[in-house]
């Protein structure tokens, strides 16, 4: 008889059931027949595999909370370190938007948000920000893209 993959997970854990029956393959019962036993026996393959499906999804909503949690902590990390760099000197505007220029062609482009892109509408002040924040981005990164 050639292997085919399971279907679902009731074939699945059919499967696993028959595989661990101890038979020759002579006497192996047919799938009605261990569906009959295990009704018997008070075994109800559909219910066994939703307690499986709900513990398996218990543990894979821990370890989304925690994948979640780590990056929380990191991005708050990266954001008590760029708070910790000193304030961009108050330049003229327009050597504001060179220095923004210059950084954006040294920038990955996965490190250029969309809020960089209107560089040239921001205040002064909002343009001094986003140059610090680029270039602390860039630093973080090891320097210029490859």
């Amino acid at each position: 008889m050639a292997h085919k993959p399971p279907k679902n997970d009731l074939e699945r854990l059919e499967n696993v059931i028959e595989g661990l029956m101890d038979v020759d393959d002579a006497e192996r019962p047919t799938l009605e027949d261990v569906h009959a036993d295990a009704k018997k026996h008070g075994i109800d393959f559909e219910k066994w595999g939703e307690q499986i499906r709900a513990k398996a999804n218990v543990v894979m909503e821990a370890e989304r909370r925690i994948r979640e949690e780590e990056t929380a902590k990191q991005r708050e990390r990266a954001e008590a370190r760029l708070r910790a760099r000193p304030a961009e000197p108050i330049r003229a505007r327009a050597e504001q938007l060179a220095i923004m220029r210059e950084l954006l062609q040294q920038a990955r482009p996965e490190q250029v948000s969309a809020h960089f892109h209107k560089f040239e509408q921001a205040t002064d002040e909002d343009l001094a920000r986003m140059v610090g924040e680029l270039r602390h981005l860039i630093e973080e990164s090891g320097g210029k893209k490859s």
